[in-house]
């Protein structure tokens, strides 16, 4: 029981609603395939950077590539937390291409991020396309692996066979599968799939273990953990 002889006026009290929202953060696989479906992974990001948990829009979508196609408009709903991952998504002309996420109703809200495409056609493999990512690595982690079976005119060879090897001139560097085998229409990310030991600007080769003279390089930066 209180003090009923305490008197005092309550005045409209205003709840925010929180920080607006500001972004579409958009990530795309860094290598993609022409006319092969892909997914994209889009998070609500608010004004102080924060994930937008309670977004609850519709979210459509466009390409730099005339020929992409698309899926349905996306819905978040709140158990998404302001995060999805959206399938469906196809480029079909080669270089580099944008995807653009866009509020179906607040046009002000958006985010976009880069792929670079590459076609089919090639009969065999004459080298592989090699890149490592996140750069610079840090020593000690983990870090993928894109590979491209690549032949005449950097056209993919989508019914590459054959096992390849991972070397470098890094000392002490690991491997998480060496040889590796398994593409999927000339292309593979494999993720964890090296861990650097030393710092420094290294190479990484990749080479086909039937013949080795079939190789593909990518530079690698290291710094300490």
């Amino acid at each position: 029981v209180g003090n009923t002889n305490i008197k005092g006026r309550l005045d409209e009290i205003v709840v925010g609603s929180g920080p607006e929202m500001a972004s579409f953060g958009v990530a795309l696989p860094e290598l993609v395939l022409a006319g092969q479906d892909f997914s994209i992974d889009v998070t609500v990001v608010d004004s102080i950077g924060n994930v937008a948990t309670g977004y609850a829009g519709t979210v459509i979508f466009s390409s730099s590539d005339p020929g992409a196609t698309f899926p349905s408009p996306f819905t978040f709903t709140t158990n998404d937390q302001g995060q999805a991952t959206v399938t469906g998504f196809r480029l079909a002309n080669g270089g580099g291409r944008e995807i653009k996420v866009t509020d179906q109703i607040n046009t002000n809200l958006w985010g976009d991020a880069d792929t670079t495409v590459y076609m089919g056609g090639a009969t065999n493999t004459t080298h592989f396309f090699v890149s490592v990512s996140p750069q610079p690595l840090i020593s000690n982690l983990w870090y993928d692996v894109n590979i491209l079976a690549l032949g005449d005119g950097e056209l993919v060879n989508t019914n590459h066979a054959g096992n390849v090897l991972f070397s470098s001139t890094a000392p002490g560097i690991s491997y998480g599968i060496n040889p590796f085998g398994a593409f999927s229409n000339g292309m593979a990310l494999i993720t964890n799939q090296v861990q650097p030991s030393a710092s420094g600007d290294f190479l990484l080769r990749v080479a086909l273990q039937s013949d080795t003279n079939i190789f593909g390089e990518a530079d690698i930066f290291v710094v300490g953990g």
